[in-house]
């Protein structure tokens, strides 16, 4: 006498995009005037004073094997970002560091992503409430320990609306007497590693006990 409804609910390849270039805005600047205080350093400890200060849009550096900047090294360096971060609408984000090699990511002062250890192309994601009109101060550090570098800042802002999938887990549960909700990892080989939340592989820790971020969104509708 038990009738069973079974739907998807969710993928785990998280449609990420890279963060805009215009939430960003100078450290010490009125609101307004966009970009980030990028420095270089020539060792891959960001030690001593940097061999180069400039403004950039964002930070963000393409896989490569070559020197992010006129003077340094192709290999061995390391860089710091610094900026500020407003964004269009409140809620619960979920920001995304991929890199080669290591990578931090800091807001408003404390460390949310720690990657800082050489390794190949793969990112950390961490959940965040921002506030909107807020100026939420950010930093992203990066090191290349030797041969390709890359670094990708991506999130995954609040939604307007639900995606399709997960309203038709709503309407399920809704006409439902109980819900069983089965949630858990990927394994590296069951998406495509670039467009999903890998938390734990050969190299890679899991940072926090989180599920992938669109496993969250459809636990807390449901």
């Amino acid at each position: 006498g038990v009738e069973l409804a079974c739907v998807r609910g969710c993928d785990l390849r998280t449609p990420l995009e890279p963060v805009p270039a215009s939430v960003f805005s100078l450290p010490g600047d009125p609101p307004g005037r966009p970009g980030v205080r990028a420095e270089y350093f020539t060792g891959p400890d960001l030690a001593g004073a940097p061999a180069l200060v400039r403004e950039e849009p964002m930070p963000f550096a393409p896989e490569r094997i070559a020197s992010p900047a006129p003077g340094l090294p192709a290999e061995h360096f390391s860089a710091r970002w610094t900026g500020r971060l407003a964004v269009p609408r409140g809620g619960r984000y979920s920001l995304r560091l991929t890199s080669d090699d290591g990578s931090r990511l800091y807001l408003d002062g404390k460390l949310v992503i720690d990657h800082w250890a050489p390794h190949p192309m793969v990112g950390r994601t961490a959940p965040m409430d921002l506030e909107a009109g807020r100026l939420h101060d950010l930093t992203v550090e990066w090191f290349n320990a030797a041969g390709t570098s890359g670094l990708r800042l991506e999130w995954l802002p609040p939604a307007a609306a639900l995606p399709p999938e997960v309203e038709e887990a709503v309407r399920t549960a809704r006409s439902s007497d109980a819900v069983i909700l089965a949630l858990g990892i990927a394994a590296p080989d069951d998406v495509p590693r670039r467009d999903a939340e890998i938390l734990e592989s050969e190299t890679i820790d899991r940072p926090h006990i989180y599920l992938p971020s669109m496993q969250e969104r459809l636990l807390e509708a449901v």
